[in-house]
C-alpha cells in the first residue's frame, strides 16, 4: 500500500490485489503449516478468518487457490464468507477433477 500511495495512486480506485498463494501447497494432515516463516499452523477456518480480514483491510479483489484442493468444508465456508464480495478462484480444486465444478466450491 506505500509504493502505491508513493506513486500517486489510489488502492481500490486505480490498484486492486489479486492473490494466488497456493494453499495446497502448505496443506498436511488437515492444516495449513508455515514452516518456512514462522512456524505457526492454521486451521479451515483461521484461514478463512485471514482472507476475510485482509479483504476488510486492503482493495483484495480475487483469491485463486486460497484453500487446499482437498478442503472442501474450508471451500465451503469462505465461499459463504467472501464468495458475495470477491472472486473465488479454485483452479488447483478443478482442474484436478472437474467433475467436482457440481459442487459450487467457488464461484470461478
Amino acid at each position: 500500500m506505500q509504493a502505491v500511495e508513493k506513486v500517486g495512486l489510489k488502492a481500490g480506485e486505480d490498484v486492486a490485489i489479486a492473490l494466488d498463494p497456493a494453499m495446497t501447497e502448505l496443506y498436511e494432515d488437515g492444516m495449513y503449516v508455515f514452516s518456512k516463516s514462522d512456524g505457526s499452523r492454521k486451521t479451515s477456518e483461521e484461514m478463512v478468518a485471514l482472507w476475510e480480514s485482509w479483504v476488510n483491510q486492503y482493495p483484495i479483489i480475487s483469491i485463486e487457490d486460497g484453500l487446499a484442493e482437498q478442503d472442501w468444508d474450508g471451500w465451503k465456508l469462505l465461499t459463504q464468507k467472501l464468495g458475495g464480495r470477491i472472486q473465488l478462484v479454485g483452479d488447483d480444486a478443478f482442474v484436478t477433477n472437474p467433475k467436482i465444478i457440481k459442487e459450487a466450491i467457488a464461484q470461478a
